[in-house]
């Protein structure tokens, strides 16, 4: 399978006209539409990286918690009972 190189121009209606449409995402029940800036977002990850660049990623922040030393997870508990109303983050 050849592939062709677009010009800019070219590339933005391609894009334009892949966001017109509706796509049934692996695992989903529902047709979705799916934004041009995510079609351009999905490109060039795929340029950068392959299939590999299309994964989805582990969220970078998973686990952080565990670095918090005994003394700072006391101060974080102390803080959020003086304050329960206040949204945790």
């Amino acid at each position: 399978m050849s592939r062709r190189e677009l010009s800019r121009g070219e590339l933005a209606a391609a894009l334009r006209a892949l966001a017109a449409e509706r796509y049934l995402p692996p695992g989903s029940k529902t047709l979705r539409y799916f934004g041009v800036s995510t079609f351009e977002r999905w490109l060039y990850a795929y340029r950068a990286h392959g299939l590999a660049g299309l994964a989805p990623r582990a969220a970078l922040r998973r686990g952080r918690a565990r670095d918090l030393t005994p003394e700072q997870r006391e101060l974080l508990l102390e803080i959020r009972r003086e304050h329960p109303p206040r949204p945790c983050r």
